[in-house]
């Protein structure tokens, strides 16, 4: 065994240690913020953290955005240093197991594999803020009935929401203790938050405080609705499950089946990797092989 080979678990061993740290120092260092008054072992685990965030790679403009989109937990800079690693790490297995250009082909994946794990899921932050805002009109219908005014009915209903939708209302009732009324801070929520069922909430929530009448039967006849809607979009993906699972499927099997023929056929290997007319082949396969993925996603959307 050589010695690259001899090397080449303990890299893999580093940059996996590397990136959990990565991922997993967010939440100590927001709980470490949480406290008012640290001792000196606190205060040094600080600087500890500070220091180690200095080693986190800077993340690429847009990156927050993504990661709010698809709900993801992680700071951007952590989510980069981690995808990076992940990235030299394929990389270099590629490149032991069969020379530069499986190791390019395998980075490359590295680098395809979370681009496409994030777009597919882009839209989750939003389905759970569809998702949450039925509990949110119901529970301000029901404060509004106990004589609560609208925006102390927002206040207690958002205590018992969780998720985006709670840090958004969060933002809202930040503004109002600033000093900005309720409808207009009802407005940049909406502005925020794209989306026909957040419209309708938002309508809804300002016309009952610009306009007043009988506000808790509005939410409630709005909640029941989005529920109905939300019930009969969860039916159209289930039945529709099957046919993205066979997308997923079609979309991996071909890359699979290449990265296996290359490793066990050294013949195949040397003639996709070696030759410009392998090269060619192998790319243009690549690149139909993932419209063809895109284009059986497009067509399984229910929303088409």
């Amino acid at each position: 065994m050589t010695a690259r080979a001899l090397l080449l678990p303990v890299a893999l061993a580093l940059c996996a240690g590397t990136a959990r740290a990565a991922l997993l120092a967010g939440p100590r260092q927001a709980t470490l913020r949480r406290l008012p008054h640290p001792s000196p072992i606190v205060a040094r685990r600080r600087r500890s953290e500070t220091q180690r965030s200095l080693l986190l790679l800077r993340a690429p403009k847009g990156l927050e955005s993504t990661l709010a989109r698809a709900a993801v937990p992680f700071d951007p800079e952590r989510v980069a240093t981690a995808w990076a690693l992940g990235v030299v790490a394929a990389g270099a297995l590629g490149t032991v197991l069969g020379g530069p250009w499986l190791g390019a082909i395998l980075g490359g994946v590295g680098v395809a594999v979370p681009a496409l794990a994030l777009y597919g899921a882009r839209g989750r932050s939003a389905a759970q803020v569809r998702a949450a805002l039925p509990g949110l009109l119901e529970a301000t219908a029901r404060s509004l009935r106990s004589g609560a005014s609208l925006l102390q009915a927002v206040r207690e209903a958002s205590a018992d929401t969780d998720g985006p939708l709670r840090r958004e209302l969060a933002r809202t009732l930040a503004e109002t203790d600033r000093g900005t009324s309720l409808g207009v801070a009802l407005e940049h929520l909406g502005e925020r938050r794209a989306g026909a069922e957040v419209q309708l909430a938002v309508a809804a929530l300002r016309l009952g405080h610009e306009a007043g009448g009988q506000q808790a039967r509005a939410l409630d006849g709005l909640a029941a609705a989005l529920r109905d809607a939300d019930a009969l979009a969860r039916e159209i993906r289930a039945l529709s499950s099957q046919a993205r699972l066979s997308a997923l499927v079609i979309g991996i099997a071909p890359v699979g089946f290449a990265a296996f023929t290359v490793m066990a056929d050294q013949d195949s290997g040397r003639f996709l990797l070696g030759t410009a007319g392998g090269r060619a082949i192998l790319a243009g396969g690549l690149l139909l092989n993932g419209a063809g993925w895109l284009w059986m996603r497009r067509l399984c959307r229910p929303d088409r």
